[in-house]
């Protein structure tokens, strides 16, 4: 695909950034549905399209142009769809970006040339993705512990909490939960009183919630505690599309990461 020739009457870096960002499909031929299966030229031209969208004055102008000129054929369309999904929000996507994807879903969310259904699933991802982002304050949920005594989100004391949402029959979950276990620097902070970790089971029926609990409430810092009710899911209070997800919330309960990786948690605790 051949890029964009800039022309020269734009000198400042910015005009120039944009200009690319709103012509970067004028080469593409969105009809040629071959194209789909020729990853180094579509999937390649998207993520070099991701790596200059963020120099965009509005992200959202360059992004409803692509998905304009693919809902020409609803296939194109979709696999821009997917491109996106798997970018910008994929879990190991290097280039994840909830900003971005935020603006690609009010983008297809407001669109009415859309193929069908699609605005209605983007609003609803888009109303998930805005729930607890960072700089907010996270939502109350309660939680049972082991012993059937009761807790809440907000009445866990603690200068910086980990919520770790699981499922006990995920295996990722279980990677997750080693991760946490065997990390030195966490080792260190939970042992100091700074940090706690409180692991709640949102999936499955109260039987093997109750039974998936591992340890004991206060234990080295960490709290597992179970989703009874399920209201979690039932309310759609956290967006939990996959599990495990991890949260870091200050002393206030305010978010300072959202579905983040262990190694991302570490760090910023260590800053």
């Amino acid at each position: 695909m051949s890029l964009p020739e800039i022309p020269d009457s734009l000198t400042a870096p910015e005009e120039r950034a944009e200009y690319l960002c709103l012509h970067w499909w004028d080469g593409f031929d969105f009809a040629d549905t071959t194209l789909i299966s020729r990853p180094r030229i579509t999937e390649q031209a998207f993520v070099d399209f991701l790596s200059v969208l963020p120099y965009a004055a509005d992200a959202s102008v360059p992004l409803d142009t692509m998905f304009r000129r693919a809902s020409a054929d609803p296939a194109m369309f979709f696999h821009f769809v997917s491109l996106g999904e798997k970018y910008l929000a994929g879990r190991w996507s290097p280039m994840r970006d909830e900003d971005l994807y935020i603006d690609m879903l009010r983008v297809l969310g407001s669109g009415t040339s859309f193929p069908a259904g699609e605005s209605g699933r983007a609003r609803f991802r888009l109303d998930m993705a805005l729930k607890n982002r960072p700089g907010e304050p996270a939502t109350d949920f309660g939680y049972v512990l082991r012993d059937g005594r009761c807790g809440s989100l907000y009445g866990t004391d603690a200068e910086y909490l980990i919520v770790f949402f699981n499922d006990p029959g995920c295996a990722e979950c279980r990677e997750v939960r080693a991760g946490l276990e065997n990390s030195s620097d966490l080792a260190r902070l939970l042992g100091e009183g700074r940090v706690r970790i409180l692991s709640l089971c949102v999936s499955g029926n109260a039987t093997n919630l109750r039974a998936a609990i591992v340890g004991e409430e206060g234990s080295d810092g960490w709290i597992d505690a179970f989703d009874e009710a399920q209201t979690v899911y039932a309310e759609r209070l956290y967006d939990l599309q996959s599990l495990p997800v991890l949260y870091l919330l200050d002393s206030d309960k305010r978010v300072l990461l959202k579905d983040a990786t262990v190694e991302q948690i570490v760090d910023a605790l260590g800053r």
